[in-house]
């Protein structure tokens, strides 16, 4: 795996300076901590990053704009129109903004009775404090501390078929099996740390996810010529089986490491009803 900036659909510069995103796992929540001065430019990549963020489905976002400079509440409307792309999705996702009280944009989103609509606070602490109060219990299977090794990647395709299983979703069995094994391969030979793997369930469809220890994001790499006797995964192009299966995928940093995440769509199914 080479170090560069990610490209792929959902990853994000773990170096760029205005945006940082954590995400966190064990409590299936991403944060998003804008910085500088709110400008156009600024809004944009914020704009790009929140898609990318949501294209994750997790619980819920943590917006921190605590570091941002927005004299003049412009940003206000970007807040509103996240939190109806969040509240949008199925199941929602609920989203939390973190904004200094005292500000113009605190001011004018109590103006706008965003309260009304998604919790607006003033620190992180207390933003996953309000997660933590309303959080659904989200269906999920998972493995931990699992080594990297081949194995490994067979308890992981093991996982899926016991998700598609139990919750009947026998038209993503092949491929989730399938990109899930891509994922956990990739943690094995490139990260090579413990992972975690988790299957969630999604409205109508699945969320597979391998966390591992590397904080190096990986990306897909260019197209290479078949060699006779090789395995495509061999040459590294493992991604491109996940790129061409999986509805949307993408990875984010963690605390210790990184998540590599993939969702997959059954479209004859009906939203799960919650």
């Amino acid at each position: 795996m080479e170090a560069r900036p990610p490209y792929l659909f959902g990853s994000l510069d773990p170096a760029d300076p205005d945006l940082t995103v954590i995400s966190d796992m064990d409590t299936d929540t991403v944060e998003v901590t804008v910085r500088g001065r709110w400008n156009q430019r600024l809004g944009m990549k914020t704009y790009t990053s929140l898609r990318k963020c949501l294209a994750g489905h997790p619980t819920a976002l943590i917006v921190d704009v605590q570091q941002m400079d927005d004299f003049s509440a412009a940003s206000a409307t970007m807040w509103l129109a996240a939190n109806r792309a969040a509240g949008a999705m199925q199941p929602p996702v609920q989203l939390v903004l973190c904004v200094p009280p005292a500000t113009a944009l605190a001011g004018k989103l109590a103006r706008l009775g965003a309260s009304r609509f998604f919790a607006v606070v003033a620190a992180p602490a207390q933003a996953r404090t309000a997660i933590a109060a309303r959080a659904l219990l989200a269906d999920r299977m998972q493995l931990s501390q699992l080594p990297p090794e081949p194995l490994s990647a067979c308890a992981a395709r093991d996982l899926v078929g016991q998700a598609c299983g139990a919750w009947n979703m026998p038209g993503l069995l092949y491929r989730g099996r399938s990109v899930m094994s891509e994922l956990a391969c990739n943690a094995a030979e490139h990260a090579r740390t413990h992972m975690v793997v988790t299957v969630w369930r999604l409205a109508t469809g699945l969320r597979l996810s391998v966390r591992d220890g590397d904080p190096r994001l990986p990306y897909l790499r260019d197209a290479a010529p078949a060699i006779a006797g090789e395995h495509p995964k061999e040459l590294g192009q493992g991604l491109r089986i996940v790129d061409a299966a999986a509805t949307a995928w993408g990875a984010m940093p963690t605390h210790n490491g990184k998540v590599v995440w993939a969702t997959l769509r059954d479209k004859h199914r009906a939203p799960l009803q919650r």
